[in-house]
């Protein structure tokens, strides 16, 4: 009797294992791929024209310029004298809500001119940001307000809200001539009194040095000479300083002092502080005055060209045009041209998808190489450009060693990192034991080529020894540099050990908007030469701290 249930048991068994593997069949069946469709092919005149494309490059002996020197003295009469506006706008001021253009920009406007001429009104600027924090670039990406700007080549720096300036010839003193009529976006002018202010608020309650106000460690000064004269004094020379507040202006034209000093902390209206926290629910005065500074707050005056219009827990949010932007066309057309920019909020990861499907007006930020075989084949079917522009950065991936490394007198690897990382053969050696042409071959389709940071082959700082600079695949000589500065040892996984045959661990920290493809490569070839790092990927917040 066992023995036959011990055979139905069986017979069971082996129907239960055909059943399954029947049902494994039929599922590859269905869902195997339809061998009988061939790939898409294009015709060789699209080949032709995307190849062309790619070779995006500029000549730096003729740089684009958007901004346009004008006579002030013209006054009405000048072509570029404000009298143009929005639709929008135009209706507000019939209706007495606004007054007319000319009030609102003043005699003195910023004047550019795009790259296709004259534009038109109107329009929603559709854009996708991995985070609420990272749509606070509507201020400082996007059309950033500053004393002076770069223009599109990154030369030369242009005015912007200061029409002209003096440097002396020690770069110890700036004198900046502010344009006149300039006005926040609540339409209360703008004036010396709002740097004088943003200086006193980063010294008093920031308690830091901007990097554009720091000269060999030491903070400068900032005097008011009149309403619209500025001027910037150093301890040492700073010769840096108009590029440095052209790259984000240190946000020195982000605290209009008519709004932000009742609540200052430290000299502000108590009466005023104390009702705030109470209507804000918020426990002291400095987490008022930094509710108050937040990118979501409509009722802090901007000089951005679009402004945030009503406070909302949840995207999409909504920035419309500043009615007192201060910049116009070469015919007198108050800008922005675009009414609105909507801002959804997606992980980084699905930002480059988003594009694709058709759901953004305009972007390259978040936008990876990994996405760029999808958008270029859907571009048809969505009717989008992808524009293949000439990139600044000059790298598509590069990795920053932490020379400040922190040391922690209850954790002794920490100096010893300390010591390594600053040991410029240790650096060497990590750089010639990366395989950069595998990455470019297996992560960027072959588009690429090994270099270092710095100034490339078209740019009037082309250094060819800086350019390759340890750049070329040597795990060899890596090892050899390595055995040079003592770490010979190696522990029981092969790995090499500190000096005192301690374990030696690195991390290579990313943040969650960057591709870890590269990383993984990387960890593996220094793998080969004895070194273990671990790839920490985390959220951008959390990498910043």
């Amino acid at each position: 009797m066992r023995k036959f249930s011990l055979h139905i048991y069986l017979l069971g068994f082996v129907a239960a294992a055909i059943s399954f593997s029947l049902l494994l069949l039929a599922m590859a069946w269905l869902l195997r791929p339809n061998m009988s469709l061939q790939p898409e092919s294009y015709p060789i005149e699209h080949i032709n024209e995307v190849l062309k494309a790619r070779k995006a490059k500029f000549d730096p002996n003729d740089p684009l310029i958007l901004y346009k020197n004008v006579n002030y003295s013209e006054g009405t009469s000048g072509r570029w004298y404000p009298k143009g506006q929005s639709p929008i706008l135009a209706e507000l001021v019939k209706e007495w809500k606004l007054p007319p253009v000319a009030e609102r920009v003043g005699p003195e406007p910023m004047v550019v001119e795009g790259v296709e001429g004259i534009g038109k009104y109107g329009g929603t600027w559709f854009r996708v940001a991995s985070s609420p924090q990272d749509v606070g670039i509507v201020g400082w990406r996007l059309a950033p307000p500053s004393l002076v700007s770069w223009s599109p080549y990154g030369f030369p720096i242009i005015p912007n809200l200061a029409k002209s300036w003096e440097v002396s010839d020690n770069y110890q003193k700036y004198v900046f001539t502010l344009r006149k009529g300039v006005r926040w976006s609540d339409g209360h002018p703008f004036t010396a009194d709002d740097i004088v202010y943003w200086y006193k608020e980063q010294k008093e309650i920031n308690r830091k040095i901007p990097l554009c106000m720091k000269a060999a460690g030491e903070m400068g000064v900032v005097e008011k000479i009149d309403d619209y004269h500025i001027k910037f004094s150093f301890p040492k020379p700073n010769g840096l300083f108009l590029q440095r507040i052209a790259a984000r202006g240190c946000e020195m034209v982000n605290s209009p002092a008519h709004y932000l000093a009742k609540y200052n902390p430290l000299t502000g209206n108590p009466e005023v502080i104390k009702q705030a926290m109470i209507k804000l629910n918020l426990p002291s005065s400095r987490a008022v005055y930094t509710y108050l500074k937040d990118v979501f707050n409509p009722e802090h005056p901007r000089m951005w060209p679009w402004v945030y219009k009503t406070y909302k827990a949840n995207p999409p949010y909504e920035f419309v045009r500043n009615p007192y932007y201060y910049v116009v066309d070469p015919d007198g057309n108050q800008l922005p041209y675009i009414d609105r920019v909507l801002f959804n909020i997606k992980t980084a990861s699905m930002i480059g998808i988003t594009a694709a499907n058709g759901e953004i007006a305009m972007q390259s930020r978040h936008i990876k190489f990994d996405d760029y075989t999808l958008l270029m084949s859907q571009q048809k079917k969505y009717n989008y450009k992808v524009l293949h522009w000439f990139s600044t950065e000059r790298s598509q991936y590069a990795i920053s060693v932490n020379l400040n490394r922190k040391i922690d007198p209850d954790r002794p690897e920490t100096a010893k990192k300390n010591q390594l990382l600053n040991n410029k053969k240790f650096r060497q050696a990590l750089s010639l034991a990366i395989n950069r042409q595998n990455i470019i071959n297996a992560v960027y389709n072959g588009m690429g080529k090994p270099a270092q940071v710095a100034p490339s082959p078209v740019s009037a700082f082309y250094e060819p020894t800086l350019y390759k600079s340890f750049v070329e695949y040597d795990p060899e000589r890596a090892n050899r540099l390595l055995d040079e500065i003592r770490l010979m040892q190696r522990d029981r996984e092969g790995y090499r050990t500190f000096r005192d045959g301690s374990r030696m661990t690195f991390y290579l920290n990313l943040p969650n908007q960057i591709s870890v493809d590269p990383a993984q490569f990387i960890v593996e070839d220094w793998k080969n030469i004895g070194i273990r790092a671990i790839i920490h990927q985390r959220a951008r917040r959390l990498f910043f701290t």
